[in-house]
């Protein structure tokens, strides 16, 4: 069997974090290109060449 890979999202008051990668401040235009994206129904654009068929969010 093929283990799914998830991508982990966490929110917080002054950011987010994307993979363990470093907070993003809502501020910052990559978060909130990120954030868009989600919301329009869209897969993030930063991640689609990384995971070109999707990849599950684990949201925390």
């Amino acid at each position: 069997l093929k283990t799914l890979s998830c991508i982990t999202l966490k929110f917080y008051k002054n950011g987010m974090v994307v993979k363990e990668e470093p907070l993003r401040s809502y501020d910052d235009p990559t978060a909130g290109s990120f954030i868009r994206d989600i919301l329009d129904g869209y897969f993030p654009s930063e991640l689609q060449q990384e995971y070109p068929d999707g990849v599950p969010f684990i949201v925390n």
